[in-house]
């Protein structure tokens, strides 16, 4: 039997950061996460469809903020999601980081 991190340590760390699926990587076999494809084509670990419930975005002005938040993340470019706050000052993780921190710690990673 395996034990993994649902988004990471979602309990201890925001939700599918690299604070939490760190931290699950020391706690458990791995974690388990959910991808999202931005318009460019590229992977991101977030579970909801737009950024509304997990994500601010401190460097924009309220309306721009909102906008980006209430948006499908399918039409946000890398750009905006890097400047996304998803907790801790972080921005939603790249596929390729999350693969990274997997093979580093051998451990599962499941989406």
């Amino acid at each position: 039997m395996l034990f993994v991190g649902h988004r990471g340590a979602s309990a201890r760390s925001p939700e599918n950061t690299m604070a939490a699926l760190t931290l699950a990587c020391a706690l458990s076999d791995g974690f388990e996460c959910d991808l999202q494809q931005l318009r460019s084509g590229n992977l991101v670990t977030l579970h909801d469809a737009t950024l509304w419930r997990t994500a601010t975005f401190p460097n924009r002005n309220g309306l721009a903020s909102l906008f980006l938040r209430a948006c499908p993340v399918g039409w946000l470019d890398d750009a905006a999601v890097a400047d996304a706050d998803v907790g801790n000052g972080e921005a939603p993780p790249r596929v390729d980081e999350i693969m990274g921190l997997g093979a580093r710690a051998g451990h599962v990673v499941a989406f």
